[in-house]
């Protein structure tokens, strides 16, 4: 997994998906594309972000 911080933390590649289940923040907002999508890691994401109750926003043009 990397890692780099602007005023928020970013977090892509391997294992990222499982360090949202870390996360306490009260939003996320999810940079994907299509194919992320058609492979099923979206409602990966998206079922963990619910479960913990944060509101998220989708942005696939990528």
């Amino acid at each position: 997994m990397k890692n780099f911080n602007l005023k928020t933390d970013i977090y892509y590649g391997l294992d990222s998906i499982e360090k949202i289940k870390d996360i306490q923040e009260k939003s996320a907002f999810v940079v994907t594309d299509i194919t992320m999508i058609k492979l099923g890691f979206l409602s990966e994401i998206t079922y963990i972000l619910d479960g913990k109750g944060i509101n998220w926003c989708l942005f696939l043009k990528i």
